[in-house]
């Protein structure tokens, strides 16, 4: 049985792929697309809450699927951790970027912007830990034989996260964009997972994200 590995451990992992697969409708980087660059694509061009997306994967790979009232209390700790914490902090540290060549004092704008990078990510830390201790506190209390999942992997893994994503970010998937920003949408969502399991092709990813999202 493949070891469980935490939520905050796995989107480390995940975020260390310094080049996943290139894609021509994606990039045009010769060099790749990191995850880091995946995300970020995805949470300024499409407003996708990334430390949400990541916890979609990793209960996916681990816990039975997502749904119900367990959603409801999963996106109450998300909005209230992004909307007073963690959106404020991300807002001065890019305000804080455009200024510092403007300001004489740029070394120690620089060290102060470092430092609320660090709170930033001890804010997202923290959110991991709240909603993983949901899904592990349900099974705790659950009286049904559908208990943790044994680390699925390839197309299953793939489709599973892909509901998850679905239930949670139901809201964005009714904004209708272009078909080419679709595309994009749809093809980096499935380069995060090729990068979340070895085990996944792009191409069954893109079909499977079309298939369950589109």
């Amino acid at each position: 049985m493949p070891r469980m590995i935490s939520l905050w451990d796995f989107a480390c992992n995940l975020y260390q792929h310094s080049e996943i697969k290139k894609h021509a409708s994606l990039t045009q980087d010769s060099n790749g697309f990191s995850v880091e660059q995946a995300c970020l694509q995805l949470q300024t061009q499409y407003g996708i809450n990334i430390p949400l997306l990541l916890f979609c994967l990793w209960a996916a790979k681990y816990y039975p699927p997502l749904g119900g009232s367990q959603v409801q209390r999963i996106l109450q700790e998300v909005e209230q951790w992004s909307t007073h914490c963690i959106g404020p902090l991300r807002l001065v540290r890019q305000q804080m970027k455009t200024q510092q060549n403007a300001t004489s004092y740029s070394g120690q704008w620089a060290d102060i912007r470092e430092q609320v990078k660090m709170l930033e990510l001890a804010a997202e830390k923290q959110l991991l830990s709240l909603l993983e201790a949901i899904v592990q506190n349900d099974i705790i209390n659950s009286a049904s034989d559908d208990h943790k999942r044994d680390g699925l992997k390839g197309a299953v893994f793939c489709e599973a996260s892909l509901q998850n994503i679905s239930e949670c970010f139901a809201k964005t998937f009714t904004v209708d964009i272009q078909s080419n920003d679709q595309n994009v949408y749809m093809g980096l969502l499935s380069l995060v997972l090729c990068a979340a399991d070895d085990d996944i092709q792009y191409d069954i990813a893109l079909e499977t994200t079309r298939k369950v999202l589109g």
